[in-house]
């Protein structure tokens, strides 16, 4: 075994030093990205003599020794090696499966529905067939599993999509290049957290996710219908733990977003951020209803008869809330809202509240502005507090808090790590130096329209190492650990 062993690690020094020559004509990593054929040539076995000996060395292994060594490689690496030979790109398309994180934020228009569908395929999605061209419905058409690359329509569509998933993704399982198999002999995916730019992907790209994905955001869903929602609802429901959706399509109901909540009993986090053609405050009391063992919430424009029916429902371990106000519909940053999101979440962790609503609140009564009484509101949940970011949308909206009442938080709420009061303008020196004082594990602070002076940076210099300066410009100062 130690033999083996030390064979082992010098095979994985040899393939390295031989993937770093192989590698050093790219100019970057984007050279070897799906939406260009620069490496073409590569590809085609048109390569310099040196590339040609040094890969030739590494492919007299093992094809199992092979696969060992490129997984100790980093993705940007194995990309880089797919492209030399197709012996490469088969050993690094047997380690796909094994990755449980992969970002496809950074959409490309050649990852269509057939790049994404063989990626999909070999990242161990079951029921996904390959050789799947456009237009056809997804899911329906494809290459067998023993066929060449060559022959595969993977091998411009799913090639390319396999570097880019390997260029972009994340971690994989520290395990060997062996996969979990299902029943069938079938590479079992173990892809757990998924981040995709569905720009370029038709509705039904959501019906060929690996059904093992746990945490899914899906941003660039500004085309869409409802059928893109519901394919997540037939393909992960029961798993889904974590969901965070970007889009700004009218053609995308509340309705199909709460026939997935209705399959996600362990949904655990829920982000949503979506244009005026979704009814959001029936989104989130749906989830309210459904998902009981919810944690984190992020919405934007819910009413308060929206927050007042979540107080209703049965969320003990929601701890993190976080909304934003865009129009005047949505509920402001006032006493009332801060009093019942406290009421709501018994141990509150993190408070994000942001109001951009302009010219809301002038002429109108305190309940319609945030006051000393509702800053003191924070107080009572001091013990699990760690984040509070408050937002207002002016200076003037702020002339009912004073700096006693600053003060009185910053004495209460001793753990705070991450600290923004956007338009207070009572946050002047004596705040600042409670909260700087009181709070020694603060590593974030944002302060918009601050009444400081120098004496204030002196003393987060003294007292806050962890802390630095990242812009002071226009009354605004923003730290950073």
């Amino acid at each position: 075994m130690a033999s083996m062993e030390a064979i082992i690690i010098e095979a994985a020094s040899i393939e390295a030093a031989s993937i770093k020559a192989v590698s050093t004509e790219a100019a970057s990593i984007e050279a070897v990205s799906i939406e260009a054929d620069t490496n073409a040539s590569s590809r085609h076995g048109i390569a310099s003599a040196h590339e040609r000996e040094s890969v030739s060395d590494i492919c007299r292994l093992p094809f199992e020794l092979l696969a060992r060594v490129i997984s100790h490689l980093p993705l940007a690496d194995r990309a880089h090696a797919a492209t030399s030979c197709a012996l490469m790109r088969h050993a690094v398309d047997s380690l796909l499966p094994s990755l449980t994180f992969l970002d496809l934020k950074a959409g490309s228009p050649c990852l269509d529905d057939a790049a994404f569908a063989a990626l999909c395929r070999r990242l161990g999605a079951a029921g996904v067939g390959a050789g799947l061209e456009l237009g056809q419905p997804l899911g329906t058409a494809g290459v067998g599993e023993g066929g060449e690359w060559g022959e595969e329509r993977g091998e411009e569509g799913g090639g390319g999509g396999e570097e880019e998933g390997g260029k972009k993704g994340g971690d994989e399982q520290g395990a060997g290049v062996e996969s979990v198999r299902d029943m069938g002999g079938r590479r079992k995916s173990c892809l757990r957290r998924l981040e995709l730019d569905c720009w370029h992907l038709s509705d039904r790209c959501t019906s060929l996710l690996p059904e093992s994905i746990e945490e899914l955001a899906l941003c660039g869903a500004d085309k869409h219908t409802d059928a893109l929602i519901q394919g997540l609802a037939d393909r992960l429901g029961p798993n889904l733990t974590k969901f965070a959706f970007s889009g700004f399509s009218r053609s995308i109901g509340s309705d199909s977003f709460v026939s997935l909540l209705s399959v996600s009993p362990c949904l655990a986090s829920l982000a949503i951020d979506a244009g005026e053609g979704l009814h959001v405050g029936a989104v989130v009391m749906a989830a309210g209803s459904l998902c009981p063992n919810l944690r984190e919430l992020s919405v934007y424009d819910i009413s308060m008869e929206t927050l007042v029916y979540l107080s209703t429902c049965h969320l003990p371990h929601l701890t993190r809330f976080r909304h934003k106000r865009r129009h005047e519909w949505g509920m402001g940053l006032t006493d009332a809202v801060v009093m019942r999101i406290v009421r709501l979440c018994p141990n509150l962790e993190e408070l994000l509240l942001v109001d951009k609503a302009e010219g809301v609140g002038h002429g109108r009564g305190d309940e319609q502005f945030l006051t000393d009484e509702g800053l003191l509101a924070l107080t009572t949940r001091a013990a699990s507090l760690t984040t509070l970011s408050l937002r207002l949308p002016s200076l003037p909206a702020s002339r009912r808090c004073s700096e006693v009442a600053l003060m009185q938080v910053a004495s209460a709420c001793t753990g705070l790590t991450h600290l923004e009061l956007s338009n207070f303008r009572c946050m002047s020196d004596p705040p600042l130096h409670e909260f700087v004082s009181r709070c020694p594990s603060l590593s974030h602070l944002a302060l918009a329209g601050a009444s400081i002076t120098d004496a204030s940076l002196d003393l987060i210099a003294s007292h806050c190492p962890n802390l630095f300066l990242r812009r002071l410009k226009d009354g605004l100062l923003k730290m950073d650990s």
